[in-house]
C-alpha cells in the first residue's frame, strides 16, 4: 500500500489529487456503528473532538474516500499516517471500498489570501521571469506573488503561488517544487502549487449562479443606468457588467464591459449573433430579465410587470472590442443610446461618477471597489506585485500567443469578483477614480484578475480612430 506523505498537511491512501479539488458528500454515508469504529481509530492519533470526518467524493475519481478534517501541527505526519495505514487495514478487513484522506483545515479551505508586503521582497531580483522559466516544460496557468496562509507556519507568509493544468503530474514533484524551492529560499519565500481547476473564468452561462434576485430587484429594475448593472449581448446567454461611460467632446456616449463574457457565449447554442461588432447591447442581459419577470408574475406583481416587460434594455450596439496584448485586457466599446441627464440616482449613477482614471504606480497596494453585476459592491486591495498568465492554459485567453502580465486583487473578505462581475470598474476606495476593469476570477487562489486602465484607454484610442483625441471623460489623472 501507498501513502501518499508529499505534504506534511495532507496524508492519503494512493496518491491524492492537488488541492482544490471539488468533491460532493457521498450519497450513502457510513452507519452509526461504522462511524464509531473509524471514529475509535482516530482518536489514537488525533485529538478526540477535533477532527471531522466527511464521506466524500471527488469529482475526478470513482472511489469513496474518507475525508478527515484536522488541525496539523509539527511532528503530525508520523501519526497521520499511521492513522492512515490502520484505517486502510480496518477498510480491507471488513471489505468496504474506501481510501482515507487526513488534511489540515486550512490547506482543504485556505484562508483569503494578502497583498503582499514590498518590503519582504526585491522587485529588481526579477522573481517571476526566472521562475516562469524553471516551470516551462509545466501546463500551468497563472504564477501569483501573495502572502499565503500556510498550515504548517500557521500564518501568512511570502508565497510563490502557481496554479497548474498538470498539477497532479510527478514531474513536478520529483525535480521542478525542489529547484523552484531552492530558488525562492534565497528570497524567503515559500511556494504553493495548486490545480487551476477551471482555469479562469470571465463570465458564466448560469444566470443564477451567485446571483441575489433580491438584490436585484431592489436596485436595477428602473430606468437609471448603473454602473456594475446586468448586461449582455442580444440574442446570446451572457452576462456581463456595465463598467463605465465615456463622454466625447461632440456629447456622444460610449460604455465599456467585458468582450470576453460575450466571446465565449459566441458558439453556445442558442446564440443568433455571428460576430461581437455591432451587436446590440442590452441592460439587464437577457437570461436576468427573463428571471426577473417570472418573479414578477409568479407573485402577480402587475406594475412591476408592466414596467419590466415595456422596458428599453438596448444600451447601444458594439463599436470595437479588445484584442490579444502583452498585458491581460478584456474591454467591449459600445456606443450609447442614453441621453445626458439630471439624475437623481445613488453614487454608483452611470451618468455622474465618471469623471477620471489613473494608472497604478508599481510597487503600490491601493484600496479598491467595485460594484458588479454577481457579487455586488465588494472591496479589495490591489497587489503591488504583477501576476504573469499564461494565455496557453486558460480556457478563455487562448487567442493569446504570449505570456500576459496582470494585476491582481485580493478581496477583503471572501472574494472580490465573480463570474458575471467582469467589466465592472475598479475604484480607488476614496476618490473612485477608476484604476481598471474586472477581467478575470481565479478559483483556485480566489484572486481577481484587473486590466489597468492605461491598457484599457490606449487600446480603445487605438481600435476607435474617431474617439481617439475626443474624450472629456473620464480624464486622466493621479492619486495621491
Amino acid at each position: 500500500m501507498d501513502i501518499d506523505i508529499r505534504l506534511p498537511f495532507r496524508v492519503g491512501t494512493s496518491k491524492l489529487l492537488p488541492l482544490p479539488a471539488d468533491w460532493v458528500m457521498y450519497n450513502s454515508p457510513f452507519c452509526p456503528k461504522l462511524s464509531e469504529m473509524v471514529d475509535s481509530i482516530l482518536s489514537k492519533y488525533l485529538e478526540p473532538g477535533f477532527f471531522d470526518m466527511w464521506p466524500i467524493r471527488r469529482l475526478h475519481e470513482t472511489r469513496k474516500t474518507l475525508l478527515i478534517l484536522s488541525s496539523y501541527n509539527e511532528n503530525d505526519g508520523h501519526k497521520w499516517h499511521e492513522a492512515i495505514c490502520e484505517l486502510h487495514k480496518f477498510f480491507y478487513d471488513i471489505r468496504e471500498e474506501w481510501v482515507a484522506e487526513i488534511t489540515d483545515y486550512t490547506a482543504h479551505t485556505p484562508h483569503v489570501p494578502k497583498a503582499i508586503t514590498m518590503a519582504v521582497v526585491n522587485p529588481s531580483a526579477d522573481i517571476l521571469h526566472k521562475v516562469t522559466a524553471l516551470v516551462d516544460s509545466h501546463e500551468w496557468a497563472t504564477i501569483d506573488i501573495l502572502d499565503w496562509f500556510s498550515p504548517v507556519q500557521k500564518e501568512h507568509r511570502p508565497t510563490v503561488v502557481i496554479t497548474a493544468r498538470d498539477a497532479h503530474v510527478d514531474l513536478w514533484w520529483t525535480k521542478t517544487i525542489p529547484m523552484v524551492k531552492q530558488f525562492l529560499q534565497q528570497f524567503g519565500l515559500s511556494f504553493v502549487l495548486l490545480s487551476s481547476l477551471d482555469q479562469l473564468s470571465p463570465g458564466t452561462f448560469d444566470s443564477t449562479e451567485d446571483f441575489d434576485l433580491n438584490d436585484y430587484i431592489a436596485n436595477k429594475m428602473y430606468p437609471d443606468a448603473l454602473v456594475g448593472d446586468s448586461c449582455g449581448l442580444d440574442g446570446i446567454k451572457s452576462n456581463g457588467s456595465l463598467g463605465f461611460r465615456v463622454l466625447l467632446n461632440d456629447g456622444r456616449q460610449f460604455g465599456v464591459t467585458s468582450y470576453q463574457s460575450f466571446r465565449q457565449a459566441m458558439n453556445e447554442p442558442g446564440s443568433t449573433q455571428a460576430t461581437i461588432v455591432g451587436s446590440v447591447v442590452q441592460s439587464p442581459s437577457r437570461e436576468d430579465y427573463f428571471q426577473v419577470l417570472e418573479f414578477y408574475k409568479r407573485r402577480k406583481i402587475d406594475v412591476w410587470i408592466e414596467h419590466a416587460s415595456s422596458q428599453n434594455r438596448n444600451m447601444g450596439c458594439v463599436s470595437a472590442v479588445s484584442s490579444s496584448e502583452p498585458w491581460l485586457t478584456d474591454w467591449c466599446l459600445f456606443e450609447s443610446r442614453l441621453e445626458p441627464y439630471a439624475s437623481t440616482t445613488e453614487e454608483w449613477d452611470w451618468q455622474k461618477c465618471e469623471t477620471s482614471w489613473a494608472r497604478i504606480t508599481p510597487g503600490r497596494a491601493y484600496q479598491v471597489i467595485k460594484r458588479g453585476r454577481t457579487t455586488g459592491v465588494t472591496n479589495g486591495i490591489v497587489n503591488p506585485l504583477t501576476s504573469v498568465i499564461n494565455p496557453k492554459y486558460t480556457e478563455h485567453f487562448q487567442d493569446a500567443t504570449s505570456l500576459m502580465s496582470a494585476y491582481c486583487i485580493v478581496p477583503k473578505r471572501n472574494v472580490f469578483a465573480l463570474p458575471g462581475d467582469f467589466g465592472a470598474s475598479i475604484r480607488e476606495s476614496n476618490s473612485q477614480t477608476i484604476l481598471g476593469l474586472c477581467v478575470a476570477f481565479n478559483r483556485a487562489t480566489r484572486v481577481t484578475y484587473m486590466s489597468p486602465m492605461d491598457v484599457v484607454m490606449d487600446g480603445i484610442n487605438a481600435a476607435a480612430a474617431d474617439i481617439a483625441g475626443n474624450i472629456k471623460e473620464p480624464k486622466e489623472t493621479s492619486i495621491d
